[in-house]
């Protein structure tokens, strides 16, 4: 799963979420179907933002990948 995000002159963030070769709007529901199929997130791509912002969401989505594993581990239905 990859996900990209763009940030505007004014601030507002747009995330998109690559599934395949196609890019949608970004959806929580389509981001947790894909790590709960195949629990990997390439390097997001990332458009207008600071390098200490681009560490925090990889940090974020780091602990969101750690998150899954551990509930698939124990077997929590998720």
């Amino acid at each position: 799963m990859k996900l990209i995000f763009k940030k505007t002159e004014n601030g507002d963030i747009n995330v998109l979420i690559q599934k395949g070769t196609t890019t949608d709007t970004f959806s929580y529901l389509e981001m947790l179907k894909q790590l709960l199929d195949k629990n990997e997130i390439e390097e997001p791509d990332f458009t207008g933002f600071e390098e200490i912002e681009k560490e925090k969401i990889k940090e974020l989505l780091e602990k969101i990948k750690m998150e899954i594993d551990k509930a698939q581990k124990t077997n929590i239905n998720i």
